[in-house]
């Protein structure tokens, strides 16, 4: 039995793109528009603190994970050169850090008006150090990103909107094959749910979309736009990829949210106010359900806080 919230008003994919078009079309930064995916760079001080943030959560891995010397790693060309001698790194979940990050990424999105419409995004967000080639095994995987795929596939909702700013590293070699979604192919692309590899087909027709990708670029693209990794033997490539919902992300609380892989826990409301540290941006958060009165929506949001917080390094 799945618990039901007030729903708030769901804005339908064309209008959120239309409005993203608008808004964006003030911008001169703006690198392509297409029907369900848009492109712009990113101002240069808020990349900066971006950047900054984002390689502070991967300093902090290397550290705590590859027993690395933190007086070895004081700026980000270091940083890069340690992980490009490994052959795949596993970031821990500094949540204080993450906060931080999502701060950075929200305040993007504002300034550049595209989160009328949205209701809920994806904590923690996801640092992706992509190397130049598959970790061993990897390619075995139904949801490796190297095969053409709609995230929507792996039973994420259908309203999300993916987001993939590239941050540094060798993003010439490493990088994002990106497709729009026809109007006429949404049906079939949502419906379908299964293995990456066997799905590909339903992106034939979906047109290519051709763009040289650049550190501080956002791509911004529905979840029924199919994309994957493409590696060309370079080293690493750093990126932020995050999801935001144009559903409420409490209207439906059922298996989904507590389930191991895919869980749609992982989608909390917009913060409201920039805040520093993980039991603040908690504690927004549950006083926000408390005054909903969504009981079931507090009690879920608890047992994912604990959940959390014991997969962090916190």
């Amino acid at each position: 039995m799945s618990t039901l919230a007030q729903p708030t008003p769901l804005v339908d994919r064309p209008s959120y793109w239309n409005f993203v078009s608008e808004n964006l079309s003030k911008s001169s930064s703006v690198l392509f528009d297409r029907t369900y995916a848009k492109s712009v760079l990113i101002d240069k001080d808020d990349f900066s603190r971006l950047h900054d943030t984002v390689f502070s959560i991967i300093r902090h891995s290397l550290v705590l994970n590859q027993k690395a010397d933190p007086s070895q790693l004081d700026s980000a060309p270091k940083i890069l050169a340690m992980v490009d001698q490994t052959v795949s790194l596993q970031l821990t979940k500094n949540l204080a850090l993450y906060v931080e990050l999502e701060a950075a990424v929200t305040e993007c999105l504002l300034k550049l008006g595209v989160l009328k419409g949205i209701s809920g995004i994806e904590f923690p967000m996801n640092v992706r150090v992509a190397h130049g080639n598959p970790p061993p095994g990897y390619m075995q995987r139904e949801d490796a990103t190297d095969y053409l795929h709609s995230d929507i596939w792996a039973d994420e909702p259908k309203d999300i909107v993916n987001g993939l700013i590239y941050v540094d590293g060798d993003i010439d070699a490493t990088y994002m094959e990106l497709y729009d979604c026809p109007e006429s192919h949404v049906k079939s692309i949502e419906s379908y749910t299964g293995a990456y590899k066997g799905g590909s087909k339903l992106a034939a027709g979906c047109p290519q979309i051709d763009y040289s990708p650049q550190k501080s670029q956002l791509l911004l693209f529905d979840g029924v736009c199919p994309h994957q990794t493409v590696r060309k033997g370079g080293k690493t490539r750093v990126s932020v990829d995050f999801r935001i919902r144009r559903a409420d992300p409490y209207q439906c609380i059922d298996s989904r949210w507590e389930r191991e892989r895919v869980p749609w826990g992982k989608y909390w409301h917009l913060p409201q106010v920039k805040r520093t540290s993980f039991e603040s941006r908690c504690e927004d958060e549950l006083n926000h359900l408390l005054k909903s009165r969504n009981e079931a929506a507090y009690n879920a949001r608890k047992r994912w806080i604990v959940r959390l917080q014991a997969s962090s390094s916190i």
